[in-house]
């Protein structure tokens, strides 16, 4: 019944340990901004496993990207990024629920249950090792943290396979 309350200005939340997961995985929120008109982040992680951002329209991207590093510190193996934009737009005060689902083939973003968009994308091994995930901002290399959310987040689930969308919060 709690949610987790962010300024916008330097405040962000970091879990770790496993959690931004190399394949298969379900990102999970729900998020209500307080305001609309600058990108604010919801998910990132730092090798571009996940990033999950309101977009300054009030859209929500979620993305996968090629690594900054590859495994201990080597070049990465390619370089790439795909992206998924919600055709709804949240609105400041009203809760909205994100999922991000990615099954080693496709990246899906879906806003209150709907299907809002999806993209191919094949995974990487570079992702393997770097595995922790801020919330409430993006991320960039390793905890170079920006975007913040000025907004709450409560409900966050994530999962080391894709859930159907009947697997979702109500």
């Amino acid at each position: 019944r709690g949610y987790i309350s962010f300024d916008g200005t330097n405040d962000y939340a970091t879990v770790a340990g496993c959690t931004a997961f190399p394949g298969a995985c379900t990102y999970e929120l729900s998020v209500r901004p307080t305001e609309i008109g600058r990108e604010m982040g919801l998910v990132g992680s730092a090798n571009g496993q996940i990033e999950i951002a309101i977009m300054p329209d009030g859209a929500v991207r979620a993305s996968r990207s090629g690594a900054v590093e590859g495994m201990g510190g080597s070049a990465p193996t390619r370089k790439f990024k795909q992206s998924v934009t919600s055709k709804t737009r949240l609105g400041v005060g009203e809760w909205a629920k994100i999922a991000v689902t990615y099954d080693l083939r496709t990246i899906r973003l879906y806003v209150n249950g709907t299907l809002e968009g999806k993209a191919d994308i094949g995974p990487t091994r570079d992702h393997e090792w770097i595995n922790h995930v801020t919330i409430g901002a993006k991320c960039g290399f390793v905890h170079e943290t920006h975007s913040y959310l000025h907004g709450d987040i409560r409900n966050i689930r994530m999962y080391g396979r894709n859930l159907l969308p009947e697997e979702f919060l109500k």
